[in-house]
């Protein structure tokens, strides 16, 4: 999943080939960023390495799919592991 080729000039002889391409990607990952164990591993996992590297502050602002997980409860998880990270979340969804 990458618009890596040996040749670019020959394969994307357009921006619009190109722009095709990339947004031919964003499907395959759609099931991988829907399912709920992925979300919350990938998100606690990063939000533990911003907390490792001293992070001060962050802002997520994203249109996230419909995933099955509580805001609060995920703020929850992250709290408990890491009381002293002091967030704000908006994680706004289709529904």
């Amino acid at each position: 999943m990458n618009l890596f080729v040996p040749n670019p000039e020959e394969v994307y002889t357009s921006q619009d080939l190109l722009w095709k391409k990339f947004e031919s990607i964003f499907p395959v990952l759609m099931g991988l960023v829907t399912y709920t164990e992925a979300f919350k591993a990938y998100y606690l996992e990063t939000l533990s390495e911003f907390y490792a590297d001293n992070v001060q502050y962050m802002e997520i602002r994203a249109l996230l799919p419909s995933v099955s997980l509580k805001v609060e409860i995920f703020i929850a998880i992250i709290l408990r592991d890491h009381p002293l990270f002091a967030m704000d979340f908006g994680i706004l969804t289709p529904e």
